[in-house]
């Protein structure tokens, strides 16, 4: 059996690769629950200590404070309160996330011409 030269050359290459790869990239998943729905995050990584435990808790924390701040089916979530104001010529302190989301909502509007219209809640709800 006679083989290639060339063959042979690319198929260490090749194993090589896969090998160096394989010993640099890992996978790692972390899933949850938040805001009545489950999420599922795959990362690759090549730090061997990297602690997963740490990032599941971060992207869990991260994910409470954004339904704290924005959930309507929370009655205290900031979004909620701030729905439920009443009083005229009284600001309402909001955080800068939420701020930012409302921001970009009302580009969206604006580009949309007004298909996107997040006061519509009222008339959701009736």
């Amino acid at each position: 059996m006679i083989i290639n030269k060339n063959y042979i050359k690319t198929l260490i290459i090749t194993l090589s690769l896969f090998t160096i790869s394989c010993n640099y990239k890992i996978q790692k998943n972390i899933s949850g629950q938040t805001m009545g729905t489950f999420y599922n995050i795959k990362y690759i990584t090549n730090k061997k200590n990297i602690n997963p435990q740490k990032i599941q808790t971060n992207i869990k924390n991260r994910l409470e404070k954004i339904n704290n701040q924005m959930s309507t089916y929370q009655s205290d979530s900031e979004i909620t309160r701030f729905n439920k104001f009443k009083k005229i010529n009284t600001p309402f302190i909001i955080s800068d996330d939420t701020a930012t989301v409302i921001k970009k909502s009302i580009e969206i509007n604006k580009i949309t011409n007004g298909s996107l219209d997040i006061t519509i809640g009222p008339l959701v709800n009736l």
